[in-house]
């Protein structure tokens, strides 16, 4: 009878981290219908005359609830910018060829955008602070985070950090060049970066 027990015991134990892990966190916020208040470009510095777009963030506000806010930051397909300076005795082309490439850049930002997907929400609430009448945080930051290591994860209160990664495109020489960003939350982390193939010929004139 001993060793019955003994057994049951050990397989509860044994299977306790997986019952632990199965534990459902909450959904990510249903932000349609929410109140866009700030959209910005993640963008990459390539050098002086170009520019790699890699995602969005964008900040919503719950029109129900003026004090509840959600950041989501969201990653499309790299896409790469490159604007070749002209001389000034040909300005009024150049006038023109910057006009097309704009309506081209602005058509297709907003196609990668239209295909992006959410890596990061971040949702919180704010309340007045009684003795100076700002803002100040009202409870839990609560974090939804896509890792590239163990998918989608939950926490609270958690920061999330951000760098910079760069790629030596120098044809044996050192050319370091920025090339990607990496979001961590603990130890769970999330990288968007531009294949090292479109940086290469970019410098090496499509060679």
């Amino acid at each position: 009878m001993r060793r019955i027990l003994a057994s049951i015991v050990f397989g509860i134990i044994s299977f306790y981290p997986y019952l632990a892990q199965a534990q459902p966190y909450p959904s990510v916020p249903d932000i349609r219908g929410w109140t866009v208040i700030n959209i910005s470009r993640i963008e990459l510095r390539i050098s002086d005359n170009a520019v790699a777009y890699i995602g969005l963030e964008v900040e919503y506000s719950n029109p129900a609830d003026p004090r509840e806010f959600v950041r989501v930051i969201r990653r499309h397909i790299p896409l790469i910018i490159s604007k070749q300076k002209q001389s000034n005795e040909r300005l009024l082309s150049e006038m023109v060829v910057v006009f097309y490439t704009q309506k081209e850049e602005r058509d297709r930002l907003k196609e990668v955008s239209d295909k992006s997907d959410p890596i990061l929400y971040v949702q919180w609430r704010t309340k007045e602070n009684p003795r100076t009448g700002n803002d100040m945080q009202d409870g839990d930051v609560r974090v939804w985070f896509l890792s590239s290591n163990r998918g989608w994860t939950f926490v609270r209160n958690q920061e999330v950090e951000t760098e910079f990664m760069t790629e030596n495109v120098g044809n044996g020489k050192p050319h370091n060049v920025f090339s990607g960003m990496k979001y961590r939350v603990g130890g769970a982390y999330h990288i968007i970066r531009v294949d090292r193939n479109d940086l290469i010929k970019l410098f090496r004139g499509g060679k």
